[in-house]
């Protein structure tokens, strides 16, 4: 076999790599027409008598033919495919674009940059989680390269969209598993949809890669069971922003009208973590919930956004707005 391959060393391609497939391939070639001679000669053998007992050539050839895919065949059908792929890399229009260069498109596709803009969490992560799966879906080449970006998965997804509890849960473990070592974001809305404890140990595992927490239920308790996997091996100053929202479930039994308070009665770890982490953050919204009030607590405040506050109490708004008057980074309140 002799090549018609001229390797130009300006090319860029790595001409190592293709002189030895070129040389392999030279060998192969010889290495099969010696075979296949040799088994030519081996059947002209017996016809004119083998030189050995018949039934234990027979059994050799038995055990040769069972053999022939597994050491021959297959092998060279996954040499076939690897060449295929090369090839197809080499003149498709996608394969020609850096990874890095392709990386960056991604991003802006899928949209990370924006997420953290005022966009309902539901449709946001529906987006995002779409455009992901759609491009890495597209070829071997996309799916390398957007396994392989980090950035792409810095969202963590606990939303369920009429999807099975798994699917939903496998979705966050991908996103643990490809993100980053910091700088995730988890968008969880547990309206409908309660996390098992597994999904809760990956949170805990990961707590300190968590930059930005949003999450949305119409349990408290859930809410917090969410707070506490994550605030377990937190690292409070690394969260950034912080946005919690309870939605009340359309029941038919009372419902207290005053907005729930978070930990109120917990003499957990987590309700002092929990604390110290909001005078790191600097981006706050609650809706219908608010944080245990202490002197401290908005030190670090930029942004706050509260909706749906009922404080029931004069002496409750009366410590929110104690706590506001420690806000002296405080810029936009709305």
């Amino acid at each position: 076999m002799q090549s018609d391959l001229v390797v130009q060393p300006q090319s860029g391609w790595p001409t190592g790599s293709i002189q030895h497939w070129e040389e392999a391939g030279v060998r192969l070639e010889n290495a099969l027409v010696a075979y296949r001679a040799a088994c030519l000669t081996l059947e002209q053998s017996t016809v004119t008598g083998p030189l050995i007992p018949a039934d234990g050539l027979a059994g050799h050839l038995d055990r040769r033919a069972k053999q022939f895919n597994v050491v021959i065949a297959n092998p060279l059908d996954h040499s076939l495919a690897s060449i295929s792929r090369s090839r197809n890399r080499l003149v498709s229009p996608c394969g020609r674009i850096p990874p890095e260069i392709l990386a960056e498109i991604f991003e802006l596709v899928v949209g990370l940059r924006n997420v953290s803009r005022d966009m309902p969490m539901s449709i946001s992560v529906s987006r995002i989680c779409l455009s992901l799966y759609r491009l890495i879906g597209v070829c071997s080449v996309w799916r390398r390269v957007g396994l392989g970006h980090s950035a792409l998965w810095a969202l963590v997804p606990l939303v369920c969209h009429g999807m099975p509890p798994h699917l939903t849960e496998l979705s966050a473990y991908n996103s643990l598993e490809c993100g980053g070592r910091n700088n995730l974001l988890l968008a969880a809305d547990v309206h409908n949809f309660r996390s098992s404890e597994i999904i809760k140990a990956h949170l805990t595992a990961n707590g300190h890669r968590f930059r930005i927490i949003k999450i949305r239920g119409s349990s408290v308790p859930e809410i917090e069971s969410l707070l506490e996997a994550i605030l377990t091996r937190a690292i409070p100053a690394s969260i950034v922003e912080l946005a919690l929202c309870f939605q009340r479930r359309g029941s038919t039994q009372p419902q207290s009208p005053w907005t729930h308070t978070l930990f109120n009665s917990s003499t957990s770890s987590a309700r002092s973590i929990f604390k110290e982490a909001l005078t790191f953050v600097k981006v706050l919204r609650f809706s219908d919930i608010l944080p245990p009030t202490i002197a401290q607590t908005f030190t670090n405040v930029v942004r706050l956004r509260i909706h749906a506050i009922a404080f029931g109490k004069d002496a409750v708004f009366g410590e929110f707005l104690g706590s506001l008057h420690a806000a002296v980074n405080l810029q936009t309140w709305k």
